[in-house]
């Protein structure tokens, strides 16, 4: 029972983002900024990761040297200078990302961590 007991505690603590260091983050889609400030930063070892602050939860995947998909929990209706809210999970996408330095942008968003 001891055994089984760990197990569950084990995958338990394996589900959703860990949460490392905090950095500075920057974080803006469609002419909106989320944050310019503080954030905690967790990084996985192929250089994706995930940043929070307040509600917000925001992950950048790598997919190949350079290129990342990032999504977001933002939510409300999509339009340039429409600001959004956050909902209880990750659901709308960024779209793909290049990187430049600290940060990883497109036409509609750019992701920083310092």
């Amino acid at each position: 029972m001891k055994k089984l007991a760990s197990a569950m505690l084990l995958v338990a603590a394996s589900v959703g983002p860990a949460f490392g260091k905090t950095a500075r983050c920057y974080v803006e889609y469609l002419g909106n900024v989320y944050i310019d400030g503080q954030c905690e930063f967790s990084a996985s070892t192929n250089g994706s990761f995930d940043l929070t602050f307040g509600e917000w939860w925001v992950t950048v995947e790598v997919i190949e040297a350079g290129w990342a998909d990032g999504r977001w929990n933002g939510d409300g209706d999509y339009g340039y200078g429409q600001k959004l809210t956050p909902a209880s999970h990750q659901h709308a996408f960024f779209g793909y990302l290049r990187r430049d330095g600290a940060c990883w942008s497109n036409r509609e968003a750019k992701i920083c961590a310092w």
